[in-house]
Parts: C-alpha cells; structure tokens; sequence
C-alpha cells in the first residue's frame, strides 16, 4: 500500500512537470524555427520508444531471440523507418499534406477511407498499447492492481492532448533527452558490471528479416500520421533529411544497447514481460530501480500522447467535440488496460506489422 502511495505521489509529480513544461512554452514568443527538426526527431523517438521498446520487449521479441543476425534485423529496420520519415515529411512539405487521409487522395490510393480508416484505429490500439503497459509495469513493481493511478495517467494525457500539437512537441522535446541518457545509463552499466559473455543459446524460430520488416511496418502505421500532423512546423526541406537522421541515429543507439543488454541477459530476460526490469535488478541498488521505474514512464508516455494525438488529429474534421473525443479515448484505453501489455504486444504488433508494409508500398 505505502509503495502505491508512492507512485501515486510521483505520479502528481510528474503531471505538475509536464503542465509547467507547456506552460512555459506558451509564454515564450518564438519567432525563429531553425531548430524545428530536432524537435520533431524528439516526437518521432518518443513515439517509437513506447512501453514494448524501453520494456525490451520489442526487441527481444522481433531481433534478440534470433541472437547476434537480429543486428542485422535492426539495421534494415532503421533504415527502412529512416527512408519513411524521409519521404512522409518531403511529399507533405511540397505538396500541405496535413493529414494522412489527405496522403491517401495525393497519392491516388484506392479505398481512400478504408486506409484510412485501418490506420486510425491501428495508431488508437498504440494509446490503448500504452497505458495497458503502463497498468501492467505498476502491477509488476506493487503486486496489486493500479486501477487509479492508469485513470489518473489517461487524465495527464488528456491534458496534453488539449494542448494539441505544442502539448505534444514540448513534452517530447524535454522528456525524450532525459530518456536517452537514463536508458543508455542502464545498458551501459548492466554491460560494464555483466562477467558472462554474450549468450548466443537462441531458439531460432522463424525470419530475423522477417521479423525487422513487420517491425519497421508496424512502427511506419504509428509514425506516419505523427509525422504529417508536425510537418507544417518545418519550413526548410533540408530539414527533412535532418530528421530522418538524427532520429535514426539515436533510435539507433538505443537499439544497440538494449539489444547487446538482452543478449548478456540470456534466459532471465527471454521470456519476461519487462526483460529490462529483470536487467535494473541485477545490477543491483534502489537507484536503478527507480531510474527503470522513470524510463519506463516517460516512454510510455512519450509514445501515448504521439499516437494519441496523432488519432485526434486525423479524425479533426470528423469530430463535434475535441475535448469530447479525447476524453473518450482515454476512457477506453483505461478500460481496455484490463487485457494485458503481453497479450497486445505479442498478438497485435506482427498483425499491424504485415499490414504496415502493404500500405507502405502502397503508398
């Protein structure tokens, strides 16, 4: 009980952050944008680096079971996503795309609305994705139900959605460094302190090349419709590259560092809901629990209010009421928390995965 205390506690920490961050934002008039591309890199990673990625979920699943080729898996991966982001923020750049409905007709798609209609709830199954995560990790450290605090977790993201696109990037733009620096601080350490080599005893079931394409597929449903909602915050089209590369870059570095933690952990982390977890304990010291306990929040926060605005935004025109719709949606992501962060992951991301790459194809 004092535990759940605590996080409920750091919790109302963490929405007081975040509301002062926007704040503070908004009060600045900021006239020059030379620096809009690294933000937007900050939004992408963000979205990227949900509840399965930080969790080392992901990673285990689609690259580390297949032992050291799944760098190979990662690499293709990388620059698959790297030539989306390319390509997604030029065509809405050149031509005012602003929504991915908008994409579909440029592009001369056929069955425009059912597209359309597929990628939206696939990006609103990612926010359900991710506060499910987030009940499931408060479950896992206290052993009880979390309930209130996912409730109060959906509410901090209906804060941020309300400040619609400035919510997003200035929350991303803050949180994703210090995510970063905190994920690398725990990869690097578990490596640095680790006497057993890399454990290479995999059970080599299915395709790493496989598994990195419905990966790099599942994230492009996600990214996309992110990506078009800020490319308006662009006005140079050398920017694009910069944000195809510096945000691989960095997704880059993550990966690596998780995946070769993963490897080191062998069968502790094999099967677990929250391999990375597994790995903060093993070094050893509160310290590394609560920074695991930090990571993992902001990432899914991080990726939560991409996904989830990048929902709203696409049914903008749609919808009577914002405020309305995005209370709605974070009354079904607390509702459907129920189901499991393992069970959506494992079953969902290979479907959204393959589905991905055809429409990426197709379009």
């Amino acid at each position: 009980m004092n535990k759940m205390k605590k996080i409920l506690k750091y919790l109302l920490h963490f929405l007081r952050v975040i509301n002062c961050l926007i704040d503070y934002e908004e009060k600045i008039n900021r006239k020059v944008l030379k620096m809009a591309f690294i933000e937007i890199s900050f939004v992408i990673i963000g979205t990227i680096i949900g509840a399965g990625f930080a969790s080392g979920k992901e990673i285990s699943l689609f690259f580390a079971r297949y032992g050291m080729i799944g760098l190979v898996g990662i690499l293709l991966t990388v620059l698959i996503m790297g030539l989306i982001i390319y390509k997604t923020l030029k065509e809405s750049l050149e031509n005012g795309i602003s929504s991915y409905s908008e994409l579909l007709v440029f592009k001369k798609v056929k069955h425009t609305n059912l597209i359309n209609n597929c990628v939206n709830i696939f990006v609103l199954a990612t926010f359900i994705i991710m506060v499910a995560g987030f009940r499931s990790y408060i479950k896992e450290i206290t052993g009880s139900d979390a309930l209130i605090i996912t409730i109060i977790f959906s509410f901090i993201c209906y804060l941020v959605f309300n400040k619609k696109a400035t919510g997003i990037i200035n929350s991303n733009k803050y949180l994703v460094p210090i995510l970063i620096i905190l994920i690398l601080t725990i990869a690097v350490s578990y490596n640095i302190s680790a006497t057993n080599d890399i454990n290479e005893n995999r059970e080599f079931i299915g395709n790493p090349f496989v598994s990195s394409i419905i990966y790099a597929g599942y994230n492009s449903i996600i990214i996309t419709p992110v990506i078009i909602s800020l490319a308006k915050k662009i006005k140079d089209k050398k920017d694009c590259k910069k944000v195809a590369i510096l945000s691989m870059t960095l997704i880059s570095f993550l990966f690596f560092s998780i995946f070769i933690t993963l490897i080191k952990g062998g069968e502790m982390c094999q099967n677990a809901e929250f391999p990375m977890l597994n790995i903060s304990k093993q070094i050893g010291g509160n310290i590394y629990s609560k920074i695991y306990s930090v990571i993992i929040t902001i990432s899914i926060f991080t990726s939560a209010i991409s996904s989830g605005y990048a929902y709203l935004n696409s049914k903008k025109r749609e919808m009577k009421n914002y405020k309305i719709t995005s209370a709605i949606i974070c009354s079904i992501a607390v509702l459907s928390s129920t189901i499991g962060f393992a069970n959506l992951v494992q079953y969902l991301y290979p479907i959204f995965g393959i589905i991905g790459i055809i429409l990426a194809i197709t379009i």
